[in-house]
């Protein structure tokens, strides 16, 4: 008999969870109410009342709600000690859980996907790959200092080459704040120049900043204002948040997943 894969197991075992933990009769109501429409419809987690289901859990802050990829939970973005994470909460707010969810056919983790407006994403500093007017842009933030998008960026120009009508904005910053990348970030950025992008990536020498721009500043700003801690993370046209490298078929399968763009909870 083949052996279950991990991603079998984990999406096993959270089923098995979110079942256990709704309330008498939830799936009935699921399948005869939300089941058959938006479950958000049915049932409502305002930030207040998740920051106070989880006090007992000494969390200092909760900053988003919203539906979880799995129905029956809400995936809840908190911060306790200064570290981040998500939980989920059953529609029934009687239990927490702490696990990670993955697709199954992608083996893509989605525990902490969520969706924003791109439209309210600042360009103004973002470094331009393809064609201005590319029918589909996909933003990008990334750290010169982070291997795993130096790799991305390989990605991101193989998928220019093969897809002219999508383009990147990537956003430069350092999420460490180091002085020594915010200084080549901002050689980078005061020339405006993938080609010093490319040498950057690759661990070559860069010439000192041409001007005194605050732009990598300010693009962290962008990034902790939409909670973007780790790098690379892209932003799909629809609006999801993607985090960690993808090579270029997966970018241009997440292309072919796209919707319109969700409302900001």
């Amino acid at each position: 008999m083949t052996r279950p894969t991990v991603a079998a197991l984990t999406l096993f075992i959270l089923t098995f969870l979110t079942l256990a933990l709704l309330p008498a009769g939830a799936t009935a109501f699921m399948k005869d109410g939300c089941g058959s429409g938006n479950c958000v419809d049915c049932h409502a987690l305002p930030l207040e009342e998740a920051a106070r289901l989880l006090k007992p859990m000494d969390i200092d802050k909760v900053t988003e709600v919203r539906e979880s990829p799995v129905r029956g939970l809400w995936a809840v973005e908190a911060e306790k000690g200064g570290a981040k994470g998500t939980v989920f909460i059953d529609f029934g707010k009687k239990h927490v859980l702490s696990a990670q969810i993955v697709r199954l056919d992608t083996k893509e983790n989605v525990t902490g996907n969520r969706k924003i407006d791109p439209s309210r994403i600042a360009l103004d500093n973002a470094l331009l790959v393809g064609k201005a007017d590319a029918p589909k842009t996909i933003i990008v933030f990334s750290d010169i200092d982070c291997h795993f998008c130096a790799n991305l960026h390989g990605a991101i120009r193989s998928v220019v080459e093969k897809e002219p009508g999508v383009a990147f904005r990537i956003i430069l910053f350092s999420r460490n704040n180091d002085l020594n990348t915010l200084k080549k970030t901002q050689a980078v950025l005061c020339a405006r120049s993938l080609e010093m992008l490319d040498q950057a990536y690759l661990g070559k020498p860069l010439p000192e900043p041409g001007c005194t721009t605050t732009a990598a500043v300010e693009n962290g700003k962008i990034a902790a204002a939409l909670g973007v801690t780790g790098t690379p993370v892209l932003i799909m046209p629809d609006g999801r948040m993607i985090p960690g490298f993808r090579d270029p078929d997966a970018i241009l399968r997440l292309l072919s997943e796209d919707a319109p763009p969700a409302p900001i909870h």
